[in-house]
């Protein structure tokens, strides 16, 4: 189980997603825009090791702060290492993932597969408990 931090300007969508992972017996808090999620970082429990979440999924194009201004500052602000997925429909997807540089995300093209999404989550999981080697589990 994670705990997910899902950054979705449209509620519908935010819903869906929430309920299938909720479903997926993982824990999930929804900010609205990249400056909610903002707030919500800055203010989580997490002490000196991070903000308490375990993977931020979001989207790119939202009002206030963007996902990439929002990528930018987990990564350079706040220093933070945590996995990042960014859900977008921009159909520019090589020129989004240049402006993303090396930020260490994984980007679905939206509509994506909720199964793929979570099957990614179980990977990065995976990774982060048993390393690059998931037999040693």
């Amino acid at each position: 189980m994670a705990k997910i931090l899902i950054v979705e300007d449209n509620a519908h969508q935010a819903s869906l997603l929430s309920m299938w992972l909720r479903k997926n017996r993982h824990e999930v808090e929804v900010a609205s825009n990249g400056a909610d999620a903002q707030a919500r970082l800055q203010t989580a429990d997490g002490g000196q090791d991070g903000p308490g979440i375990d993977i931020l999924i979001s989207d790119v194009n939202m009002p206030e702060m963007t996902g990439i201004e929002l990528i930018r500052w987990v990564r350079q602000e706040r220093k933070l290492d945590i996995p990042i997925l960014v859900l977008s429909s921009r159909c520019d997807q090589a020129d989004m993932a240049g402006e993303l540089g090396n930020q260490g995300v994984r980007i679905f093209a939206k509509p994506f597969s909720p199964s793929r999404l979570v099957a990614e989550i179980e990977n990065i999981l995976t990774r982060r408990t048993c390393g690059e080697d998931a037999t040693r589990c």
